[in-house]
C-alpha cells in the first residue's frame, strides 16, 4: 500500500470523513478505499456511532429534530456504486432511513444493532433488541440488573442459567444526573477471560439499561482490570469518557447500594 494510501485509511482521515469535515475530494478518495476494504467499513460504522451519532444524540435538545449532520455523510458522499458493491455508506443510509424518518425526541431516537463491528448501542426507552448473540437476554434479565444494583466494583457475579458473569468496573454519575456503571462479561468458566464490555444507566425509571456494549473478539480477550480513563482505546470507555461528569469511589459505590440507589 502506498503511503499516500496509508494517510488516506488512518484513523484520523476515516473520522474526519465520517464527521463530514474533508473536502469533496479527499472525501471521494477516502470513500473508495472504504468502499475496497471490509476492514476500513468495519472501522468507520464504529467511528460512526461512537462519534457522530453519540454527540447528536446526547447534545441535542429533548425535542429537537434529527440532527443534519447525522445525515451529512451519508447524503454528500454516497458514491455512484451499483448494489452488488454498496458497502458502508449504502448501510448507513438504510439505517438513517430506516430509523430517523422524522422529528423525535433525542433521547428516544434510535436503537442500535451493528454485528460488523460487534458495537451495540441503546437510546431511549426501548431496549438492545435480539440480535442471536445472547446479550439482549443477558442485560436485560433480573440477574444482570440485580448484579449491577448490589456489586461493588470489582466483584464478579455469576448470571446463573444465563452462562455468564459480570463484573462492575466503574461506576459515575453521567451527564444527565444519572447512575451508571461500566462493566466487564466474563466467560462462564473461572478462566475471567472478557467476553463483552458495556455501560448501563439507571435512570428515573429504576431499571439499568444497557446503553452501549461491545462484544471482545475472542483472539483480545484477557482477564478484567481497574478502568482506565487516559489509556482506555476501546469503544466503551471513549462513551465513558464522554458522558462522565462524576466517577465515584469505592465507598460512594457502597453507600449508593446501602441506600438503594438514592441520592443523598
Amino acid at each position: 500500500m502506498a503511503a499516500m494510501d496509508e494517510h488516506l485509511c488512518s484513523d484520523e482521515m476515516i473520522m474526519a470523513f465520517v464527521d463530514g469535515e474533508l473536502d469533496p475530494e479527499t472525501a471521494r478518495r477516502v470513500s473508495e478505499a472504504i468502499e475496497s476494504d471490509p476492514a476500513l467499513q468495519k472501522k468507520a460504522v464504529m467511528f460512526e456511532q461512537t462519534v457522530s451519532m453519540l454527540e447528536g444524540v446526547y447534545d441535542a435538545p429533548m425535542r429537537e429534530e434529527v440532527p443534519a449532520h447525522l445525515l451529512k455523510t451519508v447524503r454528500e458522499y454516497n458514491p455512484d456504486l451499483d448494489r452488488s458493491k454498496q458497502g458502508i455508506l449504502a448501510r448507513l443510509q438504510q439505517f438513517f432511513s430506516r430509523q430517523l424518518p422524522q422529528p423525535a425526541p433525542a433521547f428516544a431516537l434510535v436503537v442500535v444493532v451493528l454485528l460488523a463491528g460487534g458495537l451495540y448501542l441503546h437510546h431511549g426507552q426501548r431496549s438492545l433488541q435480539p440480535d442471536g448473540s445472547g446479550v439482549h437476554a443477558i442485560v436485560t434479565s433480573p440477574s444482570f440488573a440485580r448484579a449491577l444494583e448490589r456489586s461493588p466494583d470489582g466483584r464478579i457475579v455469576a448470571l446463573g442459567a444465563l452462562h455468564a458473569r459480570v463484573s462492575p468496573v466503574a461506576t459515575f454519575i453521567d451527564r444527565h444526573n444519572r447512575f451508571c456503571r461500566r462493566y466487564d462479561m466474563l466467560a462462564p468458566e473461572d478462566d475471567n477471560r472478557i467476553i463483552g464490555r458495556g455501560i448501563a444507566c439507571r435512570g428515573q425509571e429504576k431499571e439499568w439499561r444497557t446503553i452501549v456494549y461491545q462484544q471482545v473478539p475472542e483472539q483480545t480477550q484477557k482477564a478484567p482490570s481497574a478502568y482506565e480513563p487516559a489509556a482506555s482505546d476501546n469503544p466503551v470507555d471513549r462513551v465513558m469518557n464522554r458522558e462522565l461528569s462524576d466517577l465515584l469511589n469505592e465507598q460512594q459505590v457502597r453507600d449508593l447500594i446501602d441506600r438503594g440507589w438514592m441520592g443523598p
